[in-house]
């Protein structure tokens, strides 16, 4: 997202106004899950991240509180990374 995108967006909430970040959309565990494996096992992959859109979301009080989503932009093949996870820290069974 550009920053001129991101200016427009947040001009509509109070700039008072609480700004969440979550990594993933709400309904994206399985992403939240790849990027926590990929992590872990190499240290990178949460270190460059970007924003993929923005939601206003309205909190108890009326007022509009952006919620920033964010992915990594480090790795072109999650999946592939998270399995070197899992057969790196393979839970061993009794």
């Amino acid at each position: 997202m550009t920053s001129e995108k991101l200016i427009k967006i947040l001009g509509a909430v109070d700039p008072k106004s609480e700004v969440g970040l979550q990594i993933g959309s709400d309904n994206d565990q399985t992403y939240r899950d790849l990027c926590a494996k990929v992590q872990i096992a190499d240290g990178e992959c949460l270190d460059c991240l970007c924003i993929e859109e923005v939601v206003i979301d309205e909190d108890g009080d009326g007022r509009l509180s952006p919620n920033l989503i964010l992915r990594q932009w480090n790795y072109n093949d999650l999946e592939s990374a998270a399995a070197d996870f899992s057969e790196t820290y393979k839970r061993k069974e009794d």
